[in-house]
């Protein structure tokens, strides 16, 4: 490792300019070949919304309160969640959130786990939306009905002028 001294010392104290020049170029040229070293961090992460909900899993295609289901139940791909406008905790779920841009829905137990991408805009049906997604992710078997599940739900937020 090169210290400061080591740096000061690669400039001639006497010496023709020309000696000089050259030394000093040493020297920029190990400061520029230290900094090009450093690792460049990515880009900034955007703000991201983070919340968790309380749902059961259902067969019912028109899911009652708190329940949610699939047409395509716990399989990975292209599918429709029908998803209650409020949560088995009585929270009213987001839903004008996911029109705005890509979010991730992550369905949790202990043993099971279903993470999908929304994929298009929610649709409203009254007491539930259909929620269209892209499954990614499966872990652990199918939950039964009644199954409370966690859902987070993920989204980035938009970013905010000065």
């Amino acid at each position: 490792m090169t210290t400061l001294q080591d740096l000061i010392d690669l400039l001639p104290s006497g010496g023709s300019w020309n000696q000089r020049v050259v030394g000093l170029r040493q020297v920029v040229t190990e400061l520029w070949n230290k900094i090009e070293a450093i690792p460049t961090p990515g880009p900034p992460e955007a703000p991201m919304l983070r919340q968790a909900y309380a749902y059961e899993w259902t067969d019912d295609a028109t899911p009652g309160p708190g329940r949610v289901s699939s047409d395509d139940p716990w399989s990975t791909g292209p599918q429709t969640l029908a998803l209650s406008s409020n949560s088995g905790d009585g929270q009213q779920f987001p839903f004008a959130l996911l029109n705005r841009g890509p979010a991730t829905l992550a369905f949790r137990t202990s043993t099971q786990r279903f993470t999908a991408e929304t994929a298009g805009p929610t649709i409203d049906q009254g007491s539930f939306w259909h929620v269209p997604v892209n499954g990614l992710t499966l872990e652990g078997p199918a939950p039964d009905p009644d199954t409370l599940m966690i859902l987070v739900l993920e989204i980035a937020l938009p970013e905010v002028g000065p």
